[in-house]
């Protein structure tokens, strides 16, 4: 897999440009006191993957997309646990991503972070942001 392409389409939006700031950004659903520590206290590709059979909101696609910027053709590259859940109030398509034993969610705005809230009471996880603070 394409690390480098893998982390341009999480971290960036699918953009190009960083999305860290108090308005857009990456949150994790993950059992560590820190995401980036998630491979410690993993939740597993096959706990992520039954759980997002059984949720009728969530659709296992494994695959992440994004536009090259070059050639402005749309790419894909496969991703093992990739789910997406609409945000049906607003309209947007979110991907979910599984990386590491966590999940993330790039520009997670409210809807999608009260989702990720149900699904890590599930996996006795929580949501936290990329500064480690975690959703109320």
């Amino acid at each position: 897999m394409n690390w480098l392409l893998m982390i341009m389409f999480v971290m960036t939006g699918f953009g190009g440009i960083p999305m860290q700031d108090e308005d857009n950004f990456t949150m994790y659903i993950t059992r560590a006191a820190d995401w980036s520590e998630s491979e410690k206290n993993p939740i597993t590709l096959k706990e992520w993957t039954d759980y997002v059979i059984r949720d009728k909101d969530l659709a296992l696609n494994n695959l992440l997309f994004g536009r090259n910027p070059r050639t402005g053709k749309t790419i894909s590259i496969k991703s093992p646990g990739a789910a997406i859940w609409r945000d049906r109030i607003n309209s947007i398509n979110y991907t979910f991503v599984y990386i590491d034993g966590r999940i993330e969610v790039a520009l997670a705005l409210d809807p999608v972070i009260e989702k990720m809230k149900q699904v890590a009471a599930v996996l006795k996880a929580f949501v936290m942001d990329y500064t480690c603070v975690k959703a109320e």
